[in-house]
């Protein structure tokens, strides 16, 4: 086919596949709830944002603040070799695979593919992240009093945003067959793939003030790369922008040639990756190989079906997707907890707080689905709900109660801490442990999912976002008002030792009960479930 064919080609796939992605996600309550929560969590913070760029907006236009051309640049290559990182990140997820690929290749060439499916992940990104630009950086134009720029700042931003998302798909599909050449699974893939999200976006919020002043003021060696004078065209019309010359001209020239290498080299890397050697190809499951019981768990049906859940959480490790979205929701008290001038004093709260959370989010919110083809059984065996209940329950406990109580016992001995604050402390926390297990088995058992679906781009199946999100915001408050009940009075400096039990021990009691009742419940819906 010729080279306008290809491009017409090329076309109809980018706007199939985009318009497959839309209809995907508004079909998709579960998506559609989760987008619904996360835009919730970030609204007060957008509200609070946009005047004040309406005010540096303004602030720049008086000469107020000034804004530095080096920091300017500088910010722009860190942002761009982020958008690159994210269009990696695409390309190993799903942006460089193609449902039906081995009968659309028989119609179509590679290479009118590879670009459609570029231009595809390019609709995409640009329809999630061009509103968000225009909502960050319209208010700053308007307080600036030139919103006519807002036109050429999206002109920038289109070049800039297909070069970042074509180099991102190279070198994706590099990764892709690297792994391939190194035998790498697709499951171990995942699971490293999420093990470094979690490590890049936990340590961005323990280092948080290094984070902040990286990206205030950015290393000067960054304004000097030969891509970073195009940041020129997006401070067009402040009193020190730097003129539009030979260097911006430079600067557009590069982010043009690195678009072109991008889809140039994408070409023969997506060819070797879909008509290379079936027989080298690792993305079947790993080998299976024998395991031993522990003699301590092997001695009752309780033990053994704990045993069995850590054994298939490490052979699946796709089943504990969903915990990311706790890992997100932790990260601020994590990084709170590193800026804090005496960590040791909140280094109790926080880890039994934490803890709890990931010991109920582990195991038991999705106690039937999770079972799969052996649900029937499950439920027709005997005794099984209250087994079944039991072990999913104690695999997150005996796992992350442990660590959290020697963390909560050595700082509140070794911290500023007195030991009847950290008594209390640690009562509290095994309370809520508890209760987090118990909670996740109700939700589990109350909405269950059985169906496979995608969750940060893996497969499997994965608990309902009610779920989730439920336990998330319960365990969260409950947390909020347990550990506030054993420090309001100590912050009051109560000296009677009944008076500081009493607010505490209210709120355990009361989840206690609440525990309790989801307990009772998840065994019930088990012993009585109606399998279809």
């Amino acid at each position: 086919m010729g080279l306008k064919t290809d491009a017409a080609v090329a076309w109809t796939i980018a706007r199939t596949e985009t318009r497959r992605s839309l209809r995907a996600l508004l079909s998709d309550r579960r998506q559609l709830a989760a987008l619904g929560f996360a835009f919730l969590g970030m609204a007060p913070i957008l509200v609070g944002a946009l005047p004040s760029l309406y005010l540096t907006g303004n602030a720049v236009a008086s000469g107020e603040v000034t804004l530095s051309t080096t920091v300017v640049r500088g910010q722009f290559v860190t942002t761009f070799a982020g958008l690159v990182g994210l269009g990696v990140i695409r390309a190993l997820e799903r942006a460089s695979t193609v449902d039906h690929a081995d009968y659309l290749l028989t119609a179509v060439s590679p290479r009118s593919l590879t670009v459609g499916l570029i231009g595809a992940e390019f609709l995409r990104t640009l329809g999630v992240l061009g509103p968000v630009f225009l909502v960050v950086y319209g208010p700053f134009l308007l307080g600036l009093g030139t919103p006519a720029l807002g036109a050429v700042a999206v002109l920038a931003t289109v070049p800039a945003l297909a070069a970042t998302l074509t180099l991102g798909y190279a070198l994706g599909l590099l990764v892709r067959l690297a792994g391939r050449r190194f035998r790498v699974t697709r499951r171990r893939g995942q699971l490293l793939g999420v093990l470094g999200a979690i490590v890049l976006v936990g340590g961005t919020f323990v280092a948080t003030t290094e984070v902040i002043a990286f990206v205030q003021s950015p290393p000067s060696v960054l304004a000097a790369v030969p891509l970073a004078p195009y940041a020129d065209l997006f401070v067009l019309g402040t009193p020190t922008a730097p003129p539009v010359g030979v260097e911006t001209g430079l600067g557009i020239a590069v982010v043009c040639s690195l678009t072109a290498v991008g889809v140039a080299a994408s070409i023969p890397l997506s060819v070797r990756l879909w008509f290379g050697d079936a027989n080298r190809r690792t993305d079947t499951a790993d080998s299976r190989e024998t395991v031993s019981m522990p003699g301590f768990l092997s001695g009752r049906p309780l033990g053994r079906a704990v045993f069995w859940l850590w054994l298939r959480g490490v052979r699946a490790p796709t089943g504990f997707v969903h915990l990311l979205y706790v890992v997100f929701a932790t990260f601020p008290a994590l990084g709170s907890l590193a800026g804090a001038e005496e960590p040791l004093l909140w280094l109790p709260p926080v880890a039994l707080g934490v803890g709890a959370l990931f010991a109920g989010a582990a195991f038991g919110l999705n106690s039937l689905g999770d079972e799969g083809a052996a649900l029937p059984a499950v439920v027709l065996a005997r005794a099984a709900g209250r087994t079944l209940v039991r072990a999913r329950m104690m695999a997150g406990i005996a796992l992350l109660l442990p660590p959290a109580l020697i963390l909560a016992v050595v700082a509140g001995v070794v911290g500023p801490m007195t030991l009847t604050t950290a008594a209390l402390v640690v009562a509290f926390g095994v309370v809520l442990t508890g209760f987090s297990a118990a909670l996740a088995v109700g939700l589990g058992t109350l909405i269950p999912n059985f169906e496979s679906q995608r969750v940060f781009g893996v497969e499997a199946v994965q608990p309902t976002p009610w779920a989730v999100f439920g336990h998330l915001f319960s365990v969260g408050v409950a947390a909020l008002v347990g550990f506030l009940a054993i420090a309001v009075p100590h912050l009051l400096d109560t000296s009677s030792v009944a008076i500081r039990i009493l607010p505490v021990g209210a709120v355990s009691a009361l989840l206690a009960v609440v525990g309790f009742v989801c307990y009772r419940y998840a065994i019930r819906r088990v012993e009585t479930f109606t399998y279809e």
